[in-house]
Parts: C-alpha cells; sequence; structure tokens
C-alpha cells in the first residue's frame, strides 16, 4: 500500500477532553456531573486531572460509552524581578497515568527551575505516567523556559479555559517554536474546566470553559490501553472546529493528504518562514488536499496541518516528521 497513514485509518474516533477539574480541587461541578455534561456533548473521554490531586474515578464513572482517564496537575511557579517590577510566571503539566491499577503521587518540583521541573517530568515518566505541557501563554513562560523542558509527550495548543477567561489559550506559535527546534512534541486542545460560570444559554457561552477546545483520538477501542496507546503513538489531533478524517502520506506520489471537514483555509505548516503550501476556496469551501512533498525546502525537516474553517476555527494535526 502507497498510503501511509499518520492517523490510523482503522479504528474509531474518540472524543475527548484531556485537562478537566471538579470538585475534587477548584472544579465547580462534581466528577458525575463532568461525566454527564460531556457525554451529553458527544464526548467518549474526559481525564480527570485535578490540582496535585490523584483520584480514580474508573470503578464509578467508567461504563461502556464513557472512559475517565485517571491523573493529576502539578505545578510550580516564582516571581521575577524586572527593572519596573514584578510578575509571575508557571509550569503547569498534566500527568495521565499508563498503568492506573499502578498510579502514585509525585510531589511537585522543588522550585520553579529548569532542573527542577525536568527532574520532576523525569519522575513522572519514571511513574508511567504521560505528561503534557499546559498553556505556555497563560502561565508567562517563553521559550528559554518550554525548550530546556525534556521528555513532554504533547502541549496545548488550545486551551479553552484560558481562551474564556483571559485571551490566553490559543498557543500555535509556542508549537511551531518547540517543533523548529526539534521537540518531538504533538498537539493537543483541551478545556482545562473549572465551570465557574454560568452554564451557556443557546449560542452565548460567556465564560463557560467546556466544550470549546476537543482532542480527537482514533484507537481501536474505548478500553484504557488502546487509548493509552493511541496517545502514545500521536494517533489524534487537536481542534476547536474543523474535523479531520484522513492524514496521510502517498508514498507513490509524495504527496500530504489530508480529508477534513468543510474547511475555508488548509495551510501546511513547516520549519520555514511562511508557507507557499496553502490551499484555500473562501467562496465553496475545501473537504481534501493534496501537497507535494517535493516543493519543500531541502532544509525542512518537519511539516503539519493547520485547518481553519469559515469562523477561524481551527484543527491542528500532529508533526510528520520529513527527516
Amino acid at each position: 500500500m502507497s498510503k501511509k497513514y499518520l492517523i490510523p485509518c482503522e479504528g474509531e474516533f474518540f472524543k475527548a477532553n484531556l485537562h478537566c477539574h471538579t470538585t475534587v480541587s477548584d472544579g465547580r461541578l462534581t466528577p458525575a456531573e463532568i461525566k454527564e455534561a460531556y457525554k451529553a456533548q458527544g464526548y467518549s473521554i474526559v481525564a480527570y486531572t485535578d490540582h496535585r490531586k490523584l483520584v480514580d474515578h474508573r470503578e464509578t464513572l467508567g461504563d461502556k460509552d464513557f472512559l475517565p482517564l485517571v491523573g493529576y496537575e502539578t505545578d510550580i511557579s516564582k516571581q521575577v524581578e524586572t527593572k519596573d517590577g514584578k510578575y509571575n510566571k508557571t509550569c503547569h503539566l498534566c500527568a495521565i497515568s499508563r498503568d492506573p491499577d499502578n498510579a502514585v503521587f509525585i510531589e511537585k518540583p522543588l522550585e520553579y527551575s529548569k532542573e527542577c521541573i525536568n527532574d520532576n517530568i523525569e519522575k513522572l515518566r519514571k511513574a508511567n505516567y504521560i505528561v503534557n505541557y499546559n498553556h505556555p501563554s497563560w502561565s508567562h513562560e517563553t521559550a528559554d523556559d518550554y525548550l530546556a523542558y525534556k521528555g513532554l509527550t504533547a502541549m496545548e495548543v488550545y486551551n479553552y479555559g484560558c481562551v474564556a477567561a483571559t485571551n490566553d489559550g490559543v498557543t500555535l506559535n509556542e508549537y511551531s517554536v518547540m517543533l523548529r527546534h526539534g521537540m518531538r512534541v504533538f498537539a493537543l486542545a483541551t478545556d482545562d474546566n473549572h465551570n465557574v460560570g454560568a452554564f451557556p444559554e443557546g449560542n452565548d457561552k460567556g465564560q463557560w470553559d467546556s466544550f470549546g477546545g476537543y482532542t480527537m483520538i482514533k484507537a481501536k477501542s474505548l478500553e484504557y490501553k488502546d487509548i493509552i496507546d493511541a496517545l502514545d503513538a500521536g494517533h489524534f489531533y487537536a481542534s476547536w472546529g474543523p474535523e479531520i478524517f484522513e492524514y496521510y502520506v502517498d508514498e507513490e506520489k509524495n504527496t500530504l493528504c489530508i480529508t477534513t471537514s468543510n474547511a475555508k483555509t488548509i495551510i501546511v505548516k513547516s520549519n520555514r518562514i511562511g508557507s507557499k503550501l496553502m490551499k484555500y476556496d473562501r467562496e465553496n469551501g475545501l473537504t481534501h488536499a493534496e501537497f507535494d512533498l517535493s516543493l519543500l525546502n531541502e532544509d525542512d525537516y518537519v511539516v503539519w496541518f493547520e485547518v481553519l474553517d469559515k469562523n477561524n476555527n481551527c484543527a491542528v494535526t500532529n508533526p510528520y516528521w520529513v527527516k
């Protein structure tokens, strides 16, 4: 077969929120209320990642149509002095257990430093956690900070809670910086919901911070191990709007291909400045695009898609490493 599928053609897509807070920490809704709310919106997976609280909800909340992933969020902060005053910065990580029957809590980093944060990531990895990097813009972290982190599985290109609260939740630039510097991280879109605002009425979500960003995971089944395997393999995409149905390389034609819901623009991003590989149809829309990989520069080593709908909402693929 000449097609190399970057998202498998076999299996099923499962809609997931991989960053969630409940009354176990500082959220307004109980874990059971979260399940009810998310299932009603078509979600099959929620990672319960309460702040520094490791709770396994599988027995109480899991069923054939809903999988609670086991994890928690850890963080460390510092105050930075400048010539004009002080500001705070913080590093937040979501840890999702690969082996929930043997999950152990790992204490937060001792201090905000690259060494302590990397030591914490390594401890989490040794304890068999997936480690995801959260909302760098909201956290006031810069490339000098996050480019030093080692062992991350994925990072949030979209955090709806930060969008709703402070408009700091779109971090496509940080994702591209990481990829350009050789960090092999995947892209996530999450809610990071706390649900402290009013329930939405009609199309007016206000500051309601659920159902905005989601990750579509392609897996053999909704079994815990199959979902973890898909997350480790990068068999998913991030979105706050468009859907992606296929993502593959046609090795015979040497083309990178994607099939989507109706999109205004489909862009191939790379480590170069700008992109000559763009297709758009603002009038009728697009649902499929193929890009000739021979048009890449000889210095291009990583490419990925950004798909925009008519409202400029976006879906983002995981990277394809050309070299």
